[in-house]
């Protein structure tokens, strides 16, 4: 990137295609069924492939960013060609990257069997795209966290606690992280402190247990609401520090009508890294974050009483109440004044 994509932050918008996918770039056990890749690359007239840029924009500047990702590839319902074509001229690729075998690749192709892998195409190989249903894992996992940060400024411990899981009977809770398939907790047997640290300095490890698997022969017990507090806070202060730690801020000389001046940039590895960073600024501003009555989104509540992400989906809201049951809210919405009488 150039110098003034680093001190403003920028990432490039890109012209898509989609096609469908192929066997081989799906995992077995994946449970978002569509079977859709985003393409965003394209060969050069040398033959080599590259990922054009059509525009640039700030992503740390559009708090629309994160709730227009969640709400459309975290709900239930597959998003029509279109608007993924709108999303990623808007916003550009995720363009997570992971390094296998000493190569730098796509982060969906880790989750691939080595196999599978072997099969892919150079655009694939080169994180020149990403597949839906990898990207709506991700849009997911950040669903999950925001609820999170919903449920601890509300001081709602009992989606807190759904969210969080229960804990098997005679364990305790070790640590906590943010997982493709919910929430894992890390447990292990509840012991005397001086015991734990002896059988840490032997090379004793937590066992990890997912929040979601609560079976019949394992008795559990749910999370007091002090453990709820401090582990929801432990999920999102880890979540946060491993965006930060990917992210790197510089110092740059910015030369300008024959002056100079020190400016700070900040860059950011992917977008994902963004949205997460995005988080925990709207975190330090006390932000409330909400979901829309209207369309089941998220949005960024500005007042105490905001229901609607914005006025179309409350007005299309009512719409909708009116046409399903139009006596009744006609009724309502009438106001009579009376007089009253000397």
């Amino acid at each position: 990137m150039s110098d003034r994509h680093l001190r403003d932050g920028l990432w490039y918008q890109v012209e898509p295609t989609l096609r469908p996918l192929e066997p081989h770039e799906r995992p077995a056990w994946s449970l978002v069924p569509d079977g859709r890749m985003v393409v965003f690359g394209e060969p050069t007239a040398s033959g080599m492939l590259t990922a054009p840029w059509v525009g640039a924009w700030s992503p740390l500047d559009t708090p629309a960013l994160s709730a227009d990702f969640m709400r459309l590839f975290g709900g239930g319902q597959l998003p029509r060609d279109e608007r993924v074509v709108e999303f990623y001229r808007s916003y550009g690729p995720l363009a997570q990257k992971a390094a296998i075998n000493g190569q730098q690749t796509g982060a969906w192709v880790a989750r691939l069997s080595p196999q599978a892998r072997r099969q892919l195409s150079a655009e694939a190989r080169l994180g020149l795209c990403e597949p839906l249903w990898w990207v709506a894992e991700q849009a997911r996992e950040m669903r999950l966290l925001y609820d999170v940060y919903r449920a601890l400024a509300e001081d709602d411990l009992p989606s807190l606690r759904f969210m969080l899981g229960g804990v098997p009977q005679g364990e305790e809770v070790r640590g906590v992280r943010l997982a493709p398939t919910g929430i894992s907790l890390l447990t292990a047997e509840a012991e005397p402190q001086q015991k734990r640290q002896g059988r840490r300095r032997a090379g004793s490890v937590a066992v990890e247990r997912p929040a979601a698997d609560v079976s019949a022969n394992v008795p559990r017990r749910p999370l007091t609401d002090e453990e709820c507090r401090h582990w929801g806070y432990q999920l999102l202060a880890g979540q946060l520090s491993a965006a930060q730690q990917q992210s790197s801020v510089k110092w740059m000389v910015e030369q300008e009508a024959g002056s100079y001046q020190l400016v700070q940039g900040r860059s950011f590895p992917d977008l994902v890294v963004a949205m997460y960073l995005q988080l925990g600024e709207v975190m330090r501003r006390g932000e409330r974050y909400r979901t829309c009555q209207g369309c089941g989104g998220p949005f960024w509540s500005r007042g105490g009483k905001q229901k609607f992400c914005d006025t179309r989906c409350g007005d299309a809201y009512r719409q909708r109440r009116f046409y399903r049951h139009p006596q009744t809210e006609g009724a309502s919405s009438r106001r009579t004044r009376t007089t009253p009488i000397p």
